[in-house]
């Protein structure tokens, strides 16, 4: 996420004080867009303004007499652009605040673009870190659903253990039941026709011994 550029530039003519020195293309034209918003600014203009365009967005922070300027890609912070954009004010004014009424040419304090190189760095790593801490969570988000879905399913094979003891001890129990049904039935069969077929069994031997004696 890049800062393309930078430029302080005096109110109310617009002369560019000090500027990052960047020559790629889509620099170039981010500058061109944005000097197109110069004219609308004034010391009555609100302090902190953004351009979204096609190529980036254009972030404006107004301080004593002169504002500073950025682009910066389409997902950079506006907040953060305007941190940054405060930190070029601070510095700037506290290095030159006496002497911008009295600049009379363009980029007449172009020594000041080393400071905004390291500002800008440091704002670059601030981000990226940012970015790096945003990943990370969304990693361990990531982790922890892993784990929460292996967890599940760890908890569904117990259950499912559990279902199949219970199965399998239904089906034994059905056995024992099937085995104690066959031993009651027959005992109801010997109850019911054991006994008396007994009784006229030896009523029947009984009489044909006797029938035999006489």
């Amino acid at each position: 996420m890049p800062i393309y550029f930078v430029h302080v530039v005096r109110l109310p003519d617009n002369l560019t004080l000090s500027a990052t020195l960047d020559d790629d293309a889509n620099s170039t034209n981010l500058i061109k867009e944005a000097r197109r918003f110069y004219p609308q600014l004034s010391n009555a203009s609100a302090p902190r303004l953004s351009f979204k365009l096609q190529a980036g967005t254009i972030h404006i922070s107004t301080h004593q007499g002169f504002f500073s300027v950025c682009a910066t890609d389409l997902q950079f912070e506006t907040r953060t652009a305007y941190e940054f954009l405060d930190s070029v004010n601070s510095a700037f004014y506290n290095e030159y605040g006496g002497a911008i009424t009295a600049a009379e040419r363009e980029y007449v304090f172009m020594d000041f673009h080393q400071t905004l190189d390291l500002l800008r760095s440091r704002y670059m790593k601030i981000v990226a870190d940012q970015n790096l801490g945003m990943l990370q969570n969304e990693l361990d988000g990531v982790r922890q659903t892993m784990t929460n879905n292996v967890k599940s399913a760890l908890i569904m094979h117990d259950k499912l253990g559990e279902v199949e003891s219970m199965s399998q001890n239904l089906v034994n129990s059905a056995g024992m039941f099937a085995n104690e049904s066959k031993n009651l039935n027959r005992m109801h069969l010997w109850r019911t026709y054991g006994r008396p077929t007994v009784i006229i069994s030896i009523v029947v031997l009984v009489y044909y011994l006797v029938s035999l004696i006489i």
